[in-house]
This record gives C-alpha cells, sequence and structure tokens, in this order.
C-alpha cells in the first residue's frame, strides 16, 4: 500500500497546477455612451465579454472573477451616476 501511495504521491507532484478562480456571470445594459468606457473598466477587473448586443442600448454578458463583483459595480455605479448597474445572472451566490 505505501508504494501505491508513494507513487500516487511522486505522479501528482509533477502535475501542473492551476488556481481555481470562481467566476460570476453578469449583464448590463448601457448607452452607447458608456461602452467604450465601461470596456475598459472590465478589462480592469479581468471580465470577459461573452455576447455584446446593439440596439437602442448595449447589452452586455460578462464573466469575471466573483472577488472582483464588488469593485467593478462600485466603479460602474460611479461612472454613470447609478444609471448602470452589473446584474448577477449565475446562481452561485
Amino acid at each position: 500500500v505505501r508504494a501505491y501511495g508513494n507513487a500516487a504521491r511522486d505522479a501528482l507532484a509533477v502535475l501542473p497546477r492551476e488556481r481555481h478562480i470562481l467566476k460570476a456571470t453578469i449583464g448590463l445594459e448601457l448607452p452607447y455612451t458608456f461602452f467604450e468606457q465601461i470596456q475598459r473598466i472590465l478589462a480592469r477587473h479581468e471580465a470577459e465579454i461573452q455576447e455584446q448586443t446593439f440596439g437602442a442600448d448595449v447589452t452586455l454578458y460578462v464573466r469575471l472573477p466573483v472577488d472582483n463583483l464588488p469593485a467593478l459595480t462600485a466603479e460602474i455605479s460611479e461612472l454613470t451616476a447609478g444609471r448602470v448597474l452589473p446584474v448577477r445572472l449565475d446562481s452561485d451566490g
């Protein structure tokens, strides 16, 4: 049994390791006038646009690390004077 345990430990030791980051999915609906600025905010918070629709307003579906959501929300709210706020779309939190 010890030989198998040592073999498993040795095999696990050489595997690459990744940190698992919890992600949130949010939706944003915003006027075109804020689009470029909000894209820059999203990039600063490691957010990835999954889908975007251009109609009367811009609609974005975005994934980002859960830990970045409060700061992103605050920055977007400040930029838009509270007119644009992310809506959490997933059920993970």
